[in-house]
């Protein structure tokens, strides 16, 4: 199975210099190429990705950038929160994730706006302010350049990526027909799925129904559920199974930008010739080429397999 195909192509086409520092738009979720952090000068709802060779105050890893502050983070948070502290704990800035939180310079946490101690909340009938509680609305900071904090007792992971993608279920189909007899009506995907394990991106283990993408070790876990639970053509072909319905192709002319590629087996050569439209569209958005998500991202997987389900070994 070659559920890596079309992905593959994005990845090398993507060698070449295509993002232009302090020009290219951050994605939705505040996310920039490798080398680049998304930088919030406070003025706009539109950020930025800036080369981190151009921050001097930055590392290489940095993802985030505060220009306000001149600090730079592992992870986005509100450019607002910035606090220098200079503790022994938090020596240098902190940052918390929500807008109007204060970060505590002793500690790793943050406190909504008129909170005490440690994220417990003020008394305001009682003269001495009464006990700072157990702060189960707190969330996480990072110092700065740090790669992340820790769980809160809530286990809302404020820094990470967090969370699990579920996708799809199970459709039913036919049902009782005739004179006190019933019709079986044949899926549409049959097949065997492909492994889990098999998937090497988080892309191709989010497609295929039942299998976990773990961030952390970057692999692919899971039980995969059967053929018969896809109903999209696309994403039963690209999970390893057979489609007995008919995929379409929709085609597109081909550019000068397609044609600059340099094709390295036939699954590319026909994706480019192909679906160049839907492959340039991919490319020059963020979403779809840094988060693998979206309509372009289906837009290209969908021609890609329609039209080159041969070449690309679908």
């Amino acid at each position: 199975m070659n559920y890596n195909r079309l992905l593959v192509l994005l990845v090398v086409a993507g060698c070449q210099p295509n993002y232009t520092s302090g020009k290219t738009e951050c994605s939705d979720k505040e996310e920039c190429p490798s080398g680049y952090s998304c930088s919030d000068d406070g003025t706009s709802s539109k950020h930025y990705c800036i080369d981190n060779k151009n921050l001097p105050n930055c590392l290489s890893g940095s993802k985030f950038y505060c220009s306000q502050s001149a600090t730079c983070w592992a992870e986005p948070g509100a450019c607002s929160t910035v606090t220098y502290c200079g503790t022994a704990t938090n020596p240098s800035y902190a940052i918390c994730i929500t807008p109007g939180w204060v970060p505590d310079c002793n500690g790793s946490t943050c406190s909504p706006p008129g909170s005490t101690g440690t994220g417990g909340t003020k008394d305001a009938g009682a003269a001495t302010g009464g006990t700072g509680g157990a702060g189960g609305g707190k969330t996480t900071i990072a110092g700065a350049g740090g790669s992340g904090g820790n769980k809160d007792a809530g286990g809302f992971d404020a820094i990470g990526i967090g969370g699990t993608i579920g996708l799809g279920g199970t459709s039913g189909r036919g049902g009782a027909g005739g004179a006190g007899g019933s019709t079986v009506v044949a899926p549409m995907c049959s097949g065997t799925p492909g492994y889990c394990s098999d998937n090497t991106t988080s892309a191709s283990c989010a497609a295929e129904l039942g299998c976990i993408w773990d961030s952390t070790y970057l692999d692919c876990s899971g039980t995969p559920l059967p053929c018969s639970s896809y109903s999209s053509g696309t994403y039963c072909a690209f999970s390893g199974c057979a489609w007995s319905g008919t995929l379409t192709c929709n085609a597109t002319a081909v550019t000068t930008f397609c044609t600059g590629m340099t094709p390295s087996n036939a699954c590319d050569t026909c994706v480019l010739n192909s679906c160049c439209s839907q492959f340039t569209n991919c490319y020059n958005d963020s979403n779809c080429y840094n988060g693998i998500s979206g309509a372009y991202y289906d837009a290209y997987i969908a021609c890609g397999v329609s039209c080159c389900k041969t070449a690309c070994g679908y």
